[in-house]
């Protein structure tokens, strides 16, 4: 225990402790005092970090298990803000991923299908629990262009008229719906499409967005936040995955100029500098096939004219392959269909970047990231300064504490995709020998030009006070900083220089770490908090009222 004589020393050599911001506690999670919610500081602080929260459901089905899944996922994420944040007043579109999946194949039943969308249980928890933040129901635009005969066998309907949100057929063709429901966005640094029309209010002012992508795989990879957020643009603008010839037959306005001879161009540059399977694209004799280098930029367009507030891939389970049929023997169908199988993955991953957080979801599912071409495209055009999993920074999530974790020490689930055929065209038949392959070959990253955020170069530890602490949510988080791996000491000791608790002690690598104390037995008043590192120690007040 830090004696009296010494917490008094430790506590006077910091200078400033009469001016540290109080922390409110056990105020209301529907708070009116500032009218303002926000993402947790430490998420906002990191926008180069990646976060994945474990959960514990049971089985697929397990719908409360799932709600509450989405509930506690809020509740640790998202906070009433003692200053900054947004107005309660912002509009909250929320991307599912809702696409065209298959319900009327009689062949399998809708619930061996579930795996194809983003799960509407875990939505509908996310919305509940941001409806405490003193957000209402009518608040929430769930979007999506495709598949609108899909909304209500695949739950969300319903899920929509429990929360008070709003679900809607806007597949309509973009020239001709209504007006008021297209939001037009410019692209900056533009490839293929100069504007791109989105459905309201996606990219309209004081929205924050919600992309929730599900853990699945498809024939682009695994298909997670960048992908997803091509269902929130209007019909004859969204079909990404047609290629060129949609350029041709759906009479776009606001195209680049001479976009296929660019698209031509982005092919060629990317095969002459190897981009992995790149050659692969194109069957023997045939003529250049540009569809996926064009996906992957006009893609990358749609990323360049949205902000997105929250990027989160909902992996309580995940699926092979995108739609029913995929790599596995055929269980649930009568047919001989080989099929598209779901697993108890039982993660969240989230952040802001959606770049980053399908990099890591990539790996997550098995593959290397850098086998994948649209991660070099999108590093190519800015979009993100790294595609090497191993630099990005990921944290394990633990009701707002977040420890920086080893790649290594998270565990992977394997699952196909039917992304570029690996191995060589039969060119008597142009056919290849599988459709599904784990996309795992090493790749040489130092091969591409990445920037690594720098670690910090001097230890320390902070209040992260701009979260009103509620019943609800009774934790004040500390966030600390090591510039090299050590070990770790945080300690909470009252006015009296007596140790309370002690909420770090171990190992812990270079970097940010976020921890948490409970205060839900503490009283208001002034506490202590004491980091130290090494050979390095500071206490610094911190004032409950």
């Amino acid at each position: 225990m830090i004696t009296r004589r010494r917490f008094i020393k430790n506590a006077a050599s910091i200078g400033g402790l009469g001016l540290v911001k109080p922390v409110h506690v056990f105020g209301a999670r529907a708070q009116t005092s500032s009218g303002k919610f926000g993402v947790h500081p430490f998420i906002e602080k990191h926008p180069e970090a990646v976060f994945i929260m474990h959960t514990n459901v049971d089985i697929k089905t397990n719908s409360p298990a799932k709600k509450d899944t989405g509930f506690r996922f809020v509740r640790s994420v998202f906070f009433p803000m003692e200053n900054g944040g947004l107005p309660l007043t912002h509009m909250i579109p929320v991307k599912p991923n809702l696409t065209a999946s298959q319900t009327d194949n009689k062949d399998f039943s809708l619930e061996f299908g579930m795996g194809i969308v983003t799960d509407p249980y875990f939505v509908e928890g996310v919305i509940e629990g941001m409806k405490e933040l003193g957000l209402s129901g009518s608040q929430f635009y769930l979007r999506e262009v495709n598949a609108p005969e899909d909304f209500g066998p695949r739950g969300y309907t319903s899920m929509a008229e429990r929360t008070g949100a709003d679900i809607r057929d806007l597949n309509e063709d973009v020239r001709t719906i209504g007006k008021e429901f297209i939001q037009w966005a410019d692209v900056p640094d533009a490839v293929v499409h100069e504007k791109i029309p989105y459905l309201w209010p996606v990219n309209a002012p004081n929205t924050f967005y919600l992309n929730i992508a599900k853990f699945k795989t498809h024939d682009t990879g695994l298909t997670l936040c960048c992908k997803n957020h091509q269902g929130t643009v209007a019909n004859k603008y969204q079909r990404f995955c047609h290629g060129v010839t949609a350029f041709e037959n759906y009479h776009y306005d606001y195209l680049t100029r001479n976009t296929i001879g660019r698209c031509a161009d982005s092919y060629d540059r990317h095969l002459a500098g190897n981009v992995p399977l790149w050659d692969r694209l194109t069957e023997p004799g045939k003529d250049k096939n540009l569809s996926l280098d064009a996906w992957c930029q006009r893609t990358c367009d749609n990323l360049s004219s949205t902000t997105m507030g929250l990027c989160i891939v909902e992996g309580i389970y995940g699926r092979d392959d995108a739609f029913l049929t995929g790599p596995n023997p055929p269980l649930h169908n009568d047919k001989g269909k080989r099929e598209a199988w779901d697993y108890m993955t039982n993660i969240i991953i989230f952040g802001k970047d959606p770049v980053l957080v399908d990099v890591i979801g990539h790996w997550l599912g098995g593959h290397e990231p850098g086998q994948f071409g649209f991660f070099h495209i999108a590093l190519e055009r800015g979009l993100t300064s790294v595609i090497d999993p191993r630099k990005i920074p990921v944290y394990t999530w633990d009701d707002g504490a977040a420890k920086l974790t080893p790649l290594p020490q998270i565990q992977r689930t394997p699952m196909l995709s039917s992304y570029i055929p690996k191995d060589r065209y039969d060119t008597s038949e142009g056919a290849h020998a599988s459709l599904f392959y784990m996309y795992d070959d090493p790749f040489d990253y130092n091969a591409v030009n990445e920037t690594i955020t720098d670690i910090p170069l001097s230890p320390g530890a902070q209040v992260l006070d701009c979260i009103r602490t509620n019943a609800a949510n009774p934790f004040v988080a500390i966030e600390y900083t090591l510039p090299a791996d050590g070990f770790v000491r945080l300690d909470i000791s009252d006015s009296d220089g007596n140790r309370l608790e002690t909420i770090a002690n171990g190992y812990y690598h270079k970097g940010a770490h976020c921890m948490t104390w409970n205060v839900a037995d503490h009283s208001g008043g002034t506490y202590y908090y004491t980091f130290s590192y090494r050979d390095f120690s500071e206490t610094k007040k911190l004032i409950l009222t």
